[in-house]
Parts: structure tokens; sequence; C-alpha cells
């Protein structure tokens, strides 16, 4: 019927092709898939193919101590 769905669907643990696996077996291919965080980490408005740099103060909140960096 050329209808497309899009959803969202939070993991906190996931295995290789988990969501692709969980949309075939309920009928519904999958055309694309977009991770939006992974972690502590948020894509946010940062483009394909770019990076940023880590904060101190991040580093510090996430591993809780400054010997990490």
């Amino acid at each position: 019927s050329g209808r497309k769905t899009e959803l969202e669907i939070t993991l906190l643990e996931g295995k290789n092709r988990e969501i692709r696996r969980l949309c075939e077996k309920l009928g519904t291919p999958v055309l694309s898939l977009r991770r939006t965080a992974y972690g502590p980490f948020r894509l946010g408005t940062l483009a394909p193919g770019k990076w940023r740099a880590l904060d101190a103060r991040f580093c510090i909140d996430l591993y809780g101590s400054r010997k990490y960096y």
C-alpha cells in the first residue's frame, strides 16, 4: 500500500540485529535504523560522519575520576 510507519524503540541492552528480527517477526520490514544514543552519549544535532570532543566535566561524571582522561 506504500505506507510507511516510523517507530521509536528503546533498548536497554541489545543484541546484533535485534530490532530487525523483532520487526520481521511482526511482519514489518525495516527500511532504515538510526541510533540516537549509546549509553550516556546522545547524538543530538551532530551530523552524520561528524564528531565532538567530550569535555572534562562529562568525563568526570561518566567515570567518577580524573584518572581516565
